[in-house]
């Protein structure tokens, strides 16, 4: 395990999914927008039969908004006057609108002849999509064979298109943004087509004007254009969309449901200055706050299409002779852009410009997981590990894995793992102490679908088998302090595997006792010290002990066996180990205490207790303190508790507003020991809104205000950790959807009312992501 994936194991542990409920109408981010989902459907066409051979009927199946990730629909083709394997070749299967495209076609084979029979027709009918739903005025559409025999056929219907276009916004004024309508031949009478203009990323009536009427080609003429008025500004912004949508088409088969225009930004970027940065997102766009002047964001470029296949690189200044990491702070972002399938790396140190960079490309057609393996002693040697496949079952099944350096360019290919990766597999680079600071020595990487543990070398080299194919396999992180060291279990044996060995060895801790195995759900009920790991076994009835093992192997114990009772958390600080339980019946929450050096025979004690339908959450140790909160849900209050090792409360902070998840986050003062913790809680007086505190971890004892963000908040105030003691947060305010409101903020925790708003949209879901 290295630093880095020590301070992610942290960062998991420590982070306080609060209790429920928050505001109404959010979901699990706390986010009250929810972009609408597209519709597809699908126009008229006609083609001319023709005397022999083959020819194509094309159907264009259009989405009303550009497709941010693949949209299929099914389609089946029906007789009308012309009949399947005379007129035609029978047909059917599915439509794929890819992502950042907002058409595409069905083709049909029209079976020429030289009878003389009369236009036919067939219908194409929709169904079953996925990504987008059906419009029902679009879900069918005629196909027309002109016949081409004999006598004259009657005069072809044309075809009606309209292709995307875009303008420079300009600084100030009005100006027009021209849509072209397009017919493929004249027609002999007017054609006639509504439109309406439509919201994307694009701001009606701030960005450009609403606009609607209906369009007519005269007759003899093949085209005619539609004005939308623009809005200059000086606003350095990203590129902006809305669309242009057509219906009711008279005289012409409508190809085309909807095009794109595209309000191009043409103001200069404020130079880039200062720094370290965070990053915050919204639905459009990407954008930094300077972390030493909150004053100053700076726009990045669009969001990355899929910004949750991205990672932050860490860095921070090494004490090695307190095995300490100081100043935590991010440095590098990675992320992946499906539609060019190319990797990017946006760098956030002081100094930075911000420009993206490309590193990679990906290799297959889908990449469903993007791992950063953090060296935050030396950035630039941290890898970006992905997990690509043909689609994203073959990928999140049979994926292949490959590995790049976060400091290498495009012209570095990304080494090919061997083996196949599933989604759950995990990968620990390995930095032992006795090697030079920041020196990358190998990498071990867990794979569920092998059943085995393998070490390869500082390349992605000479892979050395550490555990083999087996019946059950789970890799366990190993808590706050446990350097180097990664722990498995395999066959119901626990193994520590310490990263200075050789290649092939490990220490066996425990074996777990017959007719019980593991228990891996939930996930916090496995933690360590620096010599000492603390696990749940559970038997066949779902009884659940917990055991204390050393990491030397020198030996196992049963601390407590739990029969009436599930486990929920485990916590250590630096004299006891905490255990939160409740009734397997339901009802209720139990903390118990033992001291973490205790012998065999002593029982842990209890130490506090919840009843009913409360309950105890987010339950973490932080030096010789104990840092958790207990809930009453029958009235919706909240009590944060502060309790030391000898047992004793040392404070406790009320809350009888609570209104929703309001326990923060914790900000790293280093790997080791965490030196604030900021509370967020509901209040009331003089103002309503949301109020930050910060805590001194050493002491217990509450410092400063920090602020106050006002207004009832529907959202949960989350905090990412950036340089020194500063925070980037956000909190959603109003009575959503009408008067929602998402802010990002920053804090800095030494110093009171400290708290500043970076951003202010009544319209746009915001979000910090580092």
């Amino acid at each position: 395990m290295t630093i880095g994936h020590v301070w992610g194991a942290i960062i998991t542990a420590l982070m306080l999914s609060a209790c429920v409920g928050g505001g109404a109408g959010s979901d699990s981010n706390g986010n009250q927008k929810v972009p609408t989902t597209p519709t597809v459907g699908v126009a008229n066409t006609s083609v001319t039969e023709g005397n022999s051979g083959t020819t194509d009927l094309v159907f264009t199946v259009s989405s009303s908004a550009i497709a941010s990730a693949i949209i299929t629909v099914d389609y089946t083709i029906s007789d009308g006057t012309a009949q399947a394997g005379s007129d035609y070749s029978a047909a059917s299967g599915t439509a794929t609108i890819i992502a950042g495209s907002t058409s595409t076609t069905v083709a049909v084979t029209v079976l020429a002849d030289v009878a003389v029979e009369g236009d036919e027709t067939l219908t194409l009918t929709l169904g079953n999509p996925s990504g987008a739903t059906i419009d029902s005025a679009a879900a069918t559409a005629t196909g027309t064979i002109i016949d081409d025999d004999g006598a004259p056929p009657p005069s072809a219907i044309p075809n009606l298109s309209m292709s995307n276009t875009s303008i420079n916004e300009g600084n100030s004024g009005i100006s027009n943004l021209v849509f072209t309508l397009t017919l493929n031949i004249a027609s002999s009478s007017d054609v006639t087509v509504d439109y309406i203009t439509m919201g994307n990323t694009a701001t009606e009536g701030s960005d450009y004007a609403a606009t609607s009427g209906t369009a007519t080609i005269i007759a003899g003429s093949t085209s005619t254009t539609i004005n939308v008025s623009v809005a200059g500004d000086t606003e350095v912004e990203p590129d902006e969309i809305f669309m242009l949508h057509l219906s009711n088409a008279a005289g012409a088969n409508l190809l085309t449901i909807a095009a794109n225009g595209t309000i191009i930004n043409d103001d200069a970027a404020v130079p880039v200055t200062g720094g370290p940065y965070s990053l915050y997102r919204d639905n459009q766009s990407l954008y930094a706050v300077d972390l030493s002047d909150p004053t100053k964001t700076y726009f990045i470029g669009h969001q990355p299409v899929d910004i949750e296949n991205s990672e932050i690189v860490v860095t921070g200044d090494l004490d090695l002779p307190n095995l300490a990491l100081t100043n935590l702070r991010p440095d590098r972002f990675v992320y992946f852009d499906q539609l060019t399938s190319k990797f990017w790396r946006i760098d956030l140190g002081i100094g930075s410009n911000l420009t993206p960079v490309q590193i990679s490309s990906a290799t297959a057609t889908v990449t469903c997981r993007v791992d950063v393996v953090d060296n935050p002693v030396a950035p630039a040697n941290s890898y970006v590990v992905f997990v690509s496949g043909l689609d994203q079952n073959d990928c999140q099944t049979n994926g292949h894995a490959y590995a790049m350096r976060v400091g290498d360019d495009s012209t570095v290919a990304p080494k090919n793992i061997d083996g196949i990766f599933a989604l759950h597999d995990t990968i620990r680079m390995m930095q032992t102490d006795g090697n030079a600071v920041g020196a990358v020595t190998g990498f071990l990487i867990t794979n569920v679908k092998d059943a085995k543990v393998t070490r390869y070398d500082a390349n992605f080299a000479n892979p050395t088998t550490i555990i083999p194919a087996s019946s059950f396999l789970a890799d366990r992180d190993g808590g706050d302090i446990t350097m180097d060291i990664t722990f498995f279990h395999a066959d119901g044996v626990l193994y520590a595997y310490p990263h200075s060995m050789a290649s092939t060895a490990k220490v066996t801790m425990h074996n777990t006792v017959a007719g019980r195995s593991f228990d891996d759900s939930p996930e916090n009920d496995f933690l360590c010290n620096i010599t000492i790991c603390y696990f749940v076994e559970k038997n066949t009835a779902g009884i659940q002990t917990v055991v204390r093992a050393a990491i030397d192997g020198s030996g196992s114990m049963e601390i407590q066996t739990f029969t009436t009772e599930n486990v929920l958390q485990l916590a250590l600080t630096d004299g006891r180990l905490y255990i939160n339980t409740t009734l397997k019946a339901g009802g209720g929450n139990s903390l118990y205490a033992i001291s973490n050096t205790s012998l065999a025979g002593d029982k842990p004690i209890t130490v506090d207790s919840v009843t009913g339908i409360n309950n105890f959450v987010g339950l973490f140790g932080i030096g010789e303190y104990l840092y958790y909160t207990a809930v009453d849900e029958s009235v919706h209050t909240l009590t944060a508790i502060i309790r030391q090792d000898d047992n004793n409360v040392i404070d406790t902070i009320n809350n009888a507003n609570w209104l929703g998840f309001q326990i923060t986050h914790v900000q790293m003062g280093t790997v080791f020991a965490p030196s604030v913790l900021i509370l967020g809680k509901v209040v009331t007086a003089p103002v309503a809104g949301l109020q930050l505190v910060a805590y001194d971890t050493a002491t217990a004892t509450q410092g400063n205000t920090l602020g106050l963000l006002e207004g009832a908040i529907h959202a949960q105030g989350v905090f990412n950790f950036s340089a020194g003691t500063q925070l980037l947060g956000r909190a959603a305010f109003g009575t959503p959807p009408a008067a929602y409101q998402m802010d990002i903020f920053v804090v800095d925790s030494a110093r009171a009312d400290s708290l500043q708003r970076v951003t202010n949209s009544a319209s746009v879901n915001e979000q910090p992501l580092y």
